[in-house]
């Protein structure tokens, strides 16, 4: 970032706009036969392979922590998760949401049911 861009930053509501960087971070699937791990990285919407899980559109829970969150994801989601059994969580590593220090990364947990 350069220019009269950084001047604006504190203005700006989603720096996905003047930034844009992909998705990337893990990805777990919860079922009954058990629990399935991925790295991920997110890719151009009409991309298809045999390899690619699609992530469905809809309504996400999701929280902030400055350590990774992943395998605590049951017992943080619990309330949302009280009859659920087959679910995905997906954790980022989002560089620009920490308010106190640029240096350190915040992670974002994401329940999708």
């Amino acid at each position: 970032m350069y220019g009269k861009s950084i001047n604006h930053i504190a203005d700006v509501d989603n720096l996905d706009d003047i930034i844009p960087v992909a998705d990337a971070g893990h990805l777990c699937r919860y079922s009954p036969a058990g629990i399935e791990y991925y790295g991920f990285g997110e890719i151009p919407k009409n991309f298809t392979h045999k390899n690619c899980i699609a992530i469905p559109a809809g309504n996400y829970f999701f929280r902030h922590d400055v350590t990774s969150q992943i395998e605590n994801a049951r017992e943080i989601f619990r309330e949302q998760l009280e009859s659920i059994d087959t679910f995905m969580m997906i954790e980022t590593e989002e560089m620009f949401l920490n308010k106190t220090k640029a240096s350190q990364a915040i992670y974002e947990l994401r329940l999708i049911c």
